[in-house]
């Protein structure tokens, strides 16, 4: 039928097809549709205009009701307790949440916010990109520790980084974990701050 026609579309896809006419367009807004948001499926900021205040509205149209993959790649878009707590509350199926970006100009998380996030969705199995320019260890092992179901995990080392401790923490806590990355930027990477060795990975 159309509907499934519809799902092999990605977002912007399906956007053109509702301009064709006004049952196109309702179809295009059913929540089934929209299970994906991100840079390839209609997540963009062109025009430098989409805030936090501006994606909360978006966010708050029925269509996304059903959202389950969440991937902010926008500086402009910086997470707080506030936003966090409106997002759980218009976005209840998420299950996956990633911030792509430049290195440096990510979400500059701290500990305390982290830990909301993980709170408030208490779906989620994938937790990609995060920063750890304000995050320290200690927020990280917090975040495995309410996170028994995380299946995917990926850190970024910025200017604090992991240490062997911190590895046996996830890897005690996180016992669903099927994929775990961590990244360090060679811009700023200084060896004599970075201690770990591996002897976390099992």
């Amino acid at each position: 039928n159309f509907v499934g026609i519809l799902k092999y579309l990605n977002g912007r896809e399906i956007v053109t097809t509702s301009l064709v006419c006004k049952a196109w367009l309702s179809v295009s807004r059913l929540p089934s549709l929209w299970e994906r948001l991100d840079s390839t499926s209609g997540l963009t900021n062109k025009s430098r205009k989409l805030n936090m205040t501006n994606f909360l509205k978006v966010m708050a149209r029925p269509q996304f009701s059903n959202l389950k993959h969440l991937e902010m790649s926008h500086h402009a878009m910086q997470l707080s307790k506030g936003s966090i707590g409106k997002l759980s509350k218009l976005l209840p199926h998420l299950e996956s949440y990633a911030h792509n970006g430049v290195w440096g100009t990510g979400h500059k998380l701290k500990d305390e916010t982290l830990l909301q996030l993980v709170q408030s969705f208490p779906k989620l199995t994938s937790l990609r990109n995060i920063e750890m320019w304000h995050i320290t260890n200690q927020g990280i092992v917090q975040m495995a520790a309410i996170s028994p179901n995380l299946l995917d995990l990926k850190i970024n080392g910025s200017l604090l980084y992991l240490a062997d401790n911190t590895l046996l923490q996830i890897a005690d806590c996180c016992k669903n974990l099927h994929h775990f990355a961590y990244a360090t930027c060679r811009w700023g990477y200084n060896r004599d701050r970075d201690t770990l060795t591996g002897v976390g990975v099992v």
